[in-house]
């Protein structure tokens, strides 16, 4: 799907990324939500377990990014 995010929405130059300083926070959003849910279906304990560490390392990437763009818009 690249070109375009989960529901058709276009991804190009002229779309305003809701944090403008993470580029990739929206990928990482997305790839946390997959892991999140192949934790949930994982048919092993240690499936899930490796698919939960992943979807809390992507998580932990668009939290850092909330936080980096609300100091930076407060340093304005």
């Amino acid at each position: 799907m690249r070109g375009q995010r989960r529901g058709g929405t276009p991804i190009g130059p002229l779309m305003e990324s809701p944090m403008p300083h993470d580029r990739h926070a929206a990928y990482h959003a997305d790839r946390a939500r997959d892991e999140a849910i192949r934790a949930i279906s994982a048919a092993s304990a240690d499936a899930a377990a490796i698919h939960q560490e992943l979807c809390l390392r992507y998580s932990g990437r668009v939290i850092a990014a909330l936080i980096l763009g609300a100091v930076g818009k407060k340093m304005d």
